[in-house]
């Protein structure tokens, strides 16, 4: 955002979890700690690494700093996007599906049994994204579709992630 937005004054806040900083500018707030505190922080509606503390701290920010856009990075904000909606009508929110977070829990089951215990917050929050948000954005149609589907909401933009290939054929078949 800050270098789309580069002729801009352009706040950035983030969650801090072990590793260091990524990026200079940026203020981060502390996020869960470990896995007693996501729960109980998913248990209470608070996904994505937001927690009550930071929650005030957002709060206070947003009063301070009456922002015209808010960005928010992921679909497990919808807490937060609810937040800024209500108390700030005029805001433009954009939400950012990175997936569809409902069939990635859903499916992670399996495989994390104890995810069935954040399953609840994750449902909560995205739905709460896809209404509050004024625009969605994903990084492709299939996720858009679904989005569309489930929220009955559309997808303002789609940006999709490339990667060069750099598959080596001649390699692959020296390692058979």
């Amino acid at each position: 955002c800050k270098s789309l937005f580069c002729g801009f004054e352009v706040d950035a806040l983030g969650f801090q979890y072990k590793e260091e900083p990524l990026f200079k500018g940026t203020m981060y707030l502390p996020s869960h700690k470990n896995g007693v505190s996501t729960l109980i922080n998913y248990l209470f509606g608070n996904a994505g690494g937001l927690s009550f503390s930071n929650r005030k701290k957002i709060e206070r920010i947003l009063s301070e700093n009456k922002y015209s856009y808010v960005f928010l990075d992921g679909s497990l904000m919808g807490k937060l996007a609810r937040l800024i909606k209500i108390k700030y009508p005029e805001t433009v929110i954009l939400s950012f599906f990175h997936n569809v977070e409902k069939e990635f829990f859903k499916k992670s089951i399996a495989n994390r049994p104890l995810n069935i215990l954040l399953y609840k917050s994750v449902l909560y929050n995205e739905k709460l994204s896809a209404k509050y948000a004024d625009h969605i954005l994903c990084f492709n149609k299939r996720d858009a579709t679904h989005i569309q589907k489930e929220y009955q909401k559309a997808v303002a933009g789609i940006f999709t992630v490339t990667v060069p290939d750099k598959f080596n054929l001649a390699l692959y078949n020296a390692h058979k």
